[in-house]
């Protein structure tokens, strides 16, 4: 079990998904599969894929790298839609599209409600996207606390086949033997 393969970089197919190991087939036809270890999050879309990262630092790893804060509101407004189209905007760009902003607000009220009601906890997520969050509600003139959080898990990178992706503490890879005819 050894290096990254550079086969991998000119794409392939994921033929087999398991719990810890995904089967990869590559445009040449070889076979790698690839082991998680510590696997702590993964997204699966389309089984072909034109690229590959292996990454440590990614997007997709803010939120693991960085402690999670919590956005509170103590004021309302007038126009959560604008705030909520702000606060999207901004995922976009702190997350490369990886990440909805859906994915950090308050699962508990619909973040509009919040916003026109004027308290309680609207978001919770990565620190530095939280610290933008905070001041995209200011300038629409919402009193913000923001409470510290912490945990981070700084030893984990992330395996981006194309829009599908694994994140975990380490990977292994493996090549299959072909099979004769």
């Amino acid at each position: 079990m050894g290096e990254f393969p550079q086969e991998l970089y000119r794409g392939g197919e994921i033929i087999r998904r398991q719990t810890t190991f995904w089967d990869i087939q590559t445009i040449d036809e070889a076979t790698i599969r690839v082991h998680f270890d510590g696997k702590v999050e993964f997204s699966f879309g389309e089984s072909g894929f034109p690229d590959v990262e292996l990454a440590s630092n990614h997007p997709l790893l803010t939120e693991y790298k960085s402690p999670k804060d919590s956005l509170y509101v103590a004021s309302s407004v007038a126009n959560p839609e604008e705030v909520l189209s702000d606060l999207r905007s901004a995922a976009v760009t702190y997350f490369s599209s990886w990440r909805p902003l859906a994915r950090y607000l308050n699962d508990q009220i619909s973040a509009e409600r919040l916003l026109r009601d004027g308290y309680g906890l609207l978001m919770r997520g990565p620190r530095e996207f939280i610290a933008d969050a905070a001041a995209i509600c200011c300038r629409y003139g919402i009193q913000v606390s923001v409470l510290p959080g912490g945990r981070t898990q700084t030893l984990l990178s992330a395996l981006i086949l194309g829009q599908n992706f694994v994140i975990a503490r380490a990977f292994r890879f493996e090549p299959m033997a072909r099979r004769s005819a």
